[in-house]
């Protein structure tokens, strides 16, 4: 463990040491354990599937697209 202290302030403007223990492993760094290039596969099982069906029409008196009259909502 790397352990290390620092004076901190608070709101007030008093002084505090603070002290911070941390693994000195972490501060290393570790090439050999880096991924360049991973694949990921994955499983699925569909159980149902829903398919619509909509129409659209055009209208060049309107200028829009318009919904025909027997379509849901």
């Amino acid at each position: 463990m790397l352990t290390f202290s620092y004076d901190i302030s608070d709101n007030i403007g008093d002084s505090h040491k603070q002290t911070v223990s941390i693994p000195l492993l972490t501060l290393v760094t570790l090439p050999l354990l880096q991924v360049k290039e991973a694949d990921f596969e994955f499983d699925i099982h569909i159980v149902d599937a829903v398919s619509e069906e909509q129409k659209q029409i055009f209208s060049l008196q309107k200028g829009k697209v318009i919904r025909p009259e027997n379509a849901k909502c």
